[in-house]
């Protein structure tokens, strides 16, 4: 499980809407907050 932190409203925004993308394509359960968890292997976001 990995805890991610957005740095700014902006990133948050561009990295829920991709987790949602992958929620859709791969079904992993996303919690789209500002920490957000992923079932997902660690993967950079920059």
């Amino acid at each position: 499980m990995v805890v991610y932190v957005a740095r700014s409203k902006k990133e948050f925004e561009r990295v829920c809407h991709l987790l949602t993308e992958l929620n859709i394509r791969w079904k992993h359960k996303t919690n789209c907050g500002w920490n957000i968890e992923i079932s997902l292997p660690i993967w950079e976001t920059h």
